[in-house]
This record gives C-alpha cells, structure tokens and sequence, in this order.
C-alpha cells in the first residue's frame, strides 16, 4: 500500500470530492488536544490535522508516522520547519516508539485494513496511549438509516474500487473498530457524526 503518486494531489482531491467535511471530522475534538503534551499521528497523510494543532504555541512533541514518502513531503511543506514536529517513514505494524503518548490520532486511517489487520493493529496502538490518554478516530461508516444506508454503500464501494487500484490498499470494504477499540481497553467519550452519518468523529480515552 502507498499513497505516493496520489500525494501532490490529495488536498485537491479532498476538497473537489468531499469539501470541508473531512477536515470537520478531523478537528471535531481539537480542543481535547489542549493538555496533550506528547502526540502521535498515524497516518497524517498532508499534514492538515498537524497544521491545527501548531496554531497554538503551547510546548508539545507532535510524532507523524506515515507509511508515504510522498505524503510526509507533502505535510513537511505544508507546515514548514518546527522543532515540535518530527516525521518517521514506517510501516505501522512494524513500528514500534518505545514510549507512551498523551494522545494519538488515527483520521481516516484505520478504513484502510482488513478486519484481521485491525485485529493486530489495535490493541498495539491502544498500548501505545500513556494512562488516560485520548485516541481520536475519524473515519467513514455506513449508517443505519436505509437511504443514507444505500448511499454510504454506494460512495464506498466506488472509494474502495479507485484506492485498490491506486494504492494497492488492502482493505475491500469498512471494518467498524469499535468493538476491538473497547476490548483494548479504551472507553468512548464522545461520538459526533458528518455528512448524513457517512463520517464519524469518536473521542476514546483509556480506562
């Protein structure tokens, strides 16, 4: 999986398909990051999320970890030089910080594994969160209500088709994570939804 030949293109992407509503998601509990003095962001792709956060000067160590060269490029001239931020390129299953942090945050980053990956996957991030840590989740879902139901299943699949082919990604179809969120050991806090329930901002923070 790598997101390099769509990275100089993301942003436009973004905004021409989706709007402001990924970055609504995004920063929907960007004050809860207040307190937050150690950071990490999974998958932060164009460096939009870390951009907020630098607006305030508060003394924080923010770690983006991307499995993109391209992506990391991208959000590096976005932000420009900052000594609280640093980058590591790394698969994530074989990252491994060697610490806790205050807060992490994974945006529309965990649609894009199986549910077997995310089996691994999310138990190892959650030990990752220091005690009453906070991990944000936004992500897509597909609602409950029928029309919205038909909808989300319908942007998805055609989603899902164009990053297959793009990205090589591994994921065919949404794998909902909070059943595997709350058996790690994270409790949900607050839950807010976008764009008639296709998005979804959750807030988690460790028992």
């Amino acid at each position: 999986m790598s997101f390099d030949t769509l990275a100089p293109g993301y942003h436009a992407m973004e905004r021409l398909l989706a709007g402001k509503k990924l970055h609504q998601c995004r920063t929907a509990f960007l004050d809860d990051f207040q307190d937050a003095r150690t950071i990490l962001l999974l998958g932060e792709g164009h460096g939009r999320f870390v951009r907020e956060l630098l607006k305030t000067d508060r003394n924080r160590s923010i770690l983006c970890v991307d499995g993109s060269r391209g992506m990391i490029e991208v959000a590096r001239k976005r932000i420009g030089a900052d000594p609280r931020v640093s980058f590591v390129h790394c698969d994530v299953f074989a990252f491994d910080p060697g610490t806790e942090f205050d807060a992490i945050a994974t945006h529309f980053f965990l649609d894009c594994f199986t549910r077997e990956q995310l089996e691994r996957l999310i138990p190892k991030i959650a030990s990752w969160i220091g005690r009453k840590g906070i991990w944000h989740v936004a992500d897509f879902q597909i609602p409950a209500p029928l029309f919205r139901r038909i909808r989300a299943k319908m942007v998805l699949a055609l989603a899902y088709g164009f990053f297959r082919v793009a990205t090589r990604l591994p994921a065919r179809a949404i794998a909902p994570p909070q059943k595997l969120l709350s058996a790690s050991g994270m409790l949900q806090s607050a839950r807010q939804e976008f764009n008639f329930g296709l998005l979804y901002s959750e807030l988690w923070r460790k028992q």
